[in-house]
């Protein structure tokens, strides 16, 4: 589907210039760059609300240990 979007000067080119750096076209580079922002905007599926603390939690499908949650929290 055609589109018509304002965009300012700077932004333009330097799409234009990301665009030639990937060997892709303008169109191409800007669905790209707004798919993969809408869907990191998107919720996972599994995230709930717990009703204890009323925290968003996300449901990993296992428990994880002590000692990986501290590795992870290390890097």
């Amino acid at each position: 589907m055609r589109v018509t979007v304002d965009l300012p000067p700077g932004l333009h080119h330097r799409l234009k210039r990301l665009a030639a750096a990937r060997g892709q076209s303008f169109s191409a580079l800007t669905t790209e760059l707004l798919i993969v922002s809408l869907e990191s905007q998107d919720e996972p599926d599994n995230v709930t609300i717990n009703p204890l603390t009323g925290m968003p939690q996300i449901d990993f499908g296992r428990n994880f240990s002590q000692v990986e949650i501290d590795t992870c929290l290390e890097d």
